[in-house]
Order: structure tokens, then C-alpha cells, then sequence
């Protein structure tokens, strides 16, 4: 999760930015989800706490735990990967976030089938938002060499700590 939330961050935000060449939206309605998310004059850690650790256990405890559980059931689990992604993305009811955050919510799936767990799709969820809290609480620049650098750092690690190995080369 740690690894793999910054690099989340950066993917989104490539998305958003491809996206909006094809459904733009308007700066006002940038401004007013940065209001309704980090209003003036709140601490970090009191953005962090209600915006990235709350959504991080409650929406993961009901998509990969109760909603995941359910559908588990009667899905293959390609199916049900993507059927709870896609729900997840449509979850935050924005037409802008629909394909990042249901990417992100594809990636979540997965990891908790994979690990038998949601605890790792609760800290994957809790450093996404985190970080680019964290970002925006501080303008850092996600588009910078050095961001998009550590985001391919962190999906290495993350692909391999999720059991991804390389390709052997021939005659090895």
C-alpha cells in the first residue's frame, strides 16, 4: 500500500489529465471540490483523518468486504474485480473520477482477492488519498520528473511484492 499509493496518485492524475482533454470540466468545479475536501484553516492531520483514514476502512470494509463478499459468490473473479471497480467508481458520483477511482477500485479488488485480506486494500486506499492530500495541502507538483520517477518505483515494488516476477531471458 505504501508503495503502491503514491503511484496511484500519479496514475490518477495522468488519467485526469488525458481525460480532460476529451470531458473538460471547469476550474470552478476544481475549486469547489478542494473546498468540500480541505477547507481553510484545517490541519493537515484533520484533512488526513476525515478524507483519507474514515473513506480508507468504511468504503473499503463495504466494497471489498461486504459488497466484494457477496457477489463473490455468484462472479468469476475477473468479473467481480471489475463489477466492484466499476461500482466504486460510480460510488464517488463524480462524472470526472468515474475511470480513475474505478481503476483504483479495480486494483483493490484484486489485491484483496489476492491477499485474502482487505486490510491491504485498506492501506493501499488510506496512502492514495493520503498522499495526494498531502500534495495538494502543499501545491507539490504531481507531474514533476521526480513524482513520476518515485510513482514507476512504487509500482515496481508494489507489482513485485504482489508476486510479479520478470520474464526470464532466454538460455537462463
Amino acid at each position: 500500500g505504501l508503495f503502491l499509493g503514491f503511484a496511484t496518485v500519479i496514475l490518477s492524475m495522468l488519467i485526469l489529465t488525458v481525460q480532460t482533454k476529451f470531458l473538460p470540466y471547469s476550474e470552478e468545479y476544481a475549486k469547489q471540490m478542494q473546498l468540500m475536501v480541505m477547507p481553510p484553516g484545517r490541519p493537515l492531520w484533520q484533512i488526513i483523518l476525515v478524507a483519507a483514514l474514515m473513506p480508507a476502512i468504511c468504503e473499503e470494509i463495504f466494497f471489498r468486504g461486504v459488497l466484494q463478499g457477496i457477489l463473490r459468490k455468484n462472479l468469476p473473479k475477473q468479473k467481480l474485480i471489475i463489477v466492484i471497480g466499476i461500482l466504486f467508481g460510480i460510488f464517488h458520483m463524480s462524472m470526472f473520477r468515474i475511470l480513475p477511482t474505478g481503476l483504483l477500485g479495480i486494483l483493490l479488488a484484486y489485491l484483496t482477492l489476492a491477499s485474502g485480506s482487505i486490510f491491504p486494500s485498506m492501506c493501499l486506499h488510506f496512502m492514495h488519498n493520503g498522499y495526494y492530500l498531502w500534495a495538494s495541502y502543499y501545491k507539490v507538483e504531481l507531474d514533476s520528473t521526480m513524482c513520476i520517477s518515485l510513482a514507476f518505483a512504487g509500482l515496481v515494488i508494489g507489482a513485485l511484492a504482489l508476486g510479479w516476477k520478470p520474464p526470464k531471458e532466454e538460455g537462463n
